[in-house]
């Protein structure tokens, strides 16, 4: 069976205020919600019912009201999700993700900065041979953005903590991994 993008907005003291659903005839699953500087939600997760292949990006863009602005969906022939979302200072969105559409072996991180309207000012990829994932994103005091995962493409062990340091372009400053032979994830 199919499942839908569901969003439900309360009020402070948790009455319910709308809902919303968004979706298509296969599975579309939502992953993360952040509130916009406009005081509306992007959500974020991935299609299967629209887009280019198995599974894309798909980002909604809500007004405070839940009303739909905009949505976009990103990928390829593969499967590409979005597991992560963050406002940005000047209104943008920065989306990240897991993916398989790149030709390489295993799963990558994608990093996409949006403009307010939902268009694509950059668009990375970051990732070795083996499975990467992101889990979180935040922008930095200087305009940047930090990212949190694990790998598999390096470290000391099985999956490592991996956090990633963007600049303002979306390019590489650096990265760590973290973890001994066993299992290290990061997920917020």
């Amino acid at each position: 069976s199919a499942y839908d993008f569901w969003v439900i907005k309360l009020y402070g003291y948790g009455e319910f205020l709308w809902e919303r659903q968004f979706g298509g005839p296969a599975t579309d699953w939502a992953s993360a919600i952040a509130e916009t500087n406009d005081r509306g939600l992007v959500v974020v997760g991935h299609t299967e019912s629209r887009g280019a292949g198995d599974a894309d990006m798909w980002i909604i863009k809500l007004t405070a009201d839940g009303e739909l602005l905009w949505d976009r969906t990103v990928g390829s022939s593969a499967r590409d999700y979005a597991s992560a979302v963050t406002a940005t200072g000047d209104g943008g969105l920065v989306v990240t993700g897991p993916i398989e559409s790149n030709g390489a072996d295993g799963v990558d991180i994608r990093a996409l900065k949006l403009d307010v309207s939902g268009g694509i000012i950059w668009n990375r990829t970051f990732g070795g041979s083996g499975d990467d994932w992101v889990r979180a994103v935040v922008e930095t005091r200087d305009g940047g953005h930090a990212l949190a995962g694990y790998t598999m493409s390096k470290g000391a062990g099985l999956n490592d903590v991996w956090l990633l340091k963007l600049n303002a372009g979306g390019e590489l400053l650096w990265d760590r991994t973290y973890g001994g032979a066993a299992n290290e994830w990061a997920r917020a």
